[in-house]
């Protein structure tokens, strides 16, 4: 327990200074106090385009009022955990009267992380709360790795003779509330059809995209069509469909 630890370093420090450590030792066991508040950490499932909630509950399990400072930060990181900057920060003092709970939460918006976070990055909530008096210190991170819109391929058969035309279906909606920006759809399928990339210009908030491709189909078997999706503000969703084509 950290009271623990404090009691080692403030034994050690004082024989260091020449006191009797068993005497400070025993003093320290009769004026020590416990850690007493038990904290807990909660948050929902994080998807793109929703604001991000990270809770914190302070349980205060003395006899006594307890005074909590905490500090929750978001900072943007790579896939390898390195920092890319501040997302957002907030500074709570809380109070929680004896034998209750004290609660107090980190909102981060659309706005606040639409830009800031890379396709292949992720968001990292760091908390501290320190209790007042007691010296008690309570530190954790977590990861959040956002649930991403996929697109959805329909072609109008899923066997086919080669030679015969294929209408692949491409949809996407927009799952920000603000306009994505140079908004561009690219179709794509091994061996059987080149790159078609296709301009959407600004994509209206929660608005879906909705595009039809007449796709030829030159090569027989199981074929897999890869569509991507790319704008200012959103990048990197994808979405696929498996064909077949037939002599």
């Amino acid at each position: 327990k950290q009271w623990y630890q404090r009691r080692v370093r403030a034994v050690g420090a004082a024989a260091c200074m020449g006191a009797r450590a068993e005497y400070l030792e025993e003093y320290y066991k009769k004026n020590a106090v416990e850690d007493d508040i038990k904290f807990k950490l909660t948050h929902g499932e994080v998807k793109m385009g929703d604001s991000v909630v990270v809770n914190l509950e302070c349980k205060n399990q003395s006899s006594e009022v307890r005074s909590i400072k905490v500090v929750m930060t978001g900072t943007s990181i790579t896939y390898m955990g390195k920092p890319l900057g501040q997302v957002k920060r907030m500074e709570h003092m809380l109070f929680a009267p004896e034998n209750q709970t004290a609660r107090c939460a980190l909102y981060i918006s659309p706005e606040d992380y639409v830009g800031k976070i890379r396709p292949d990055g992720a968001l990292k909530v760091a908390v501290r709360a320190e209790v007042q008096g007691t010296g008690q210190i309570y530190t954790v991170s977590e990861q959040f790795d956002f649930n991403k819109p996929k697109i959805t391929l329909t072609p109008n058969k899923t066997t086919i003779r080669k030679g015969q035309l294929i209408k692949m279906k491409i949809q996407l909606e927009n799952p920000l509330k603000i306009p994505l920006k140079n908004a561009r759809i690219r179709l794509e399928a091994a061996r059987n059809l080149r790159p078609v990339n296709i301009n959407c210009g600004q994509v209206k908030p929660k608005h879906k995209i909705s595009a039809t491709v007449s796709v030829p189909t030159r090569r027989i078997g199981k074929r897999q069509f890869v569509a991507s999706f790319d704008s200012d503000e959103l990048k990197d969703i994808q979405g696929e469909c498996t064909v077949v084509i037939i002599d």
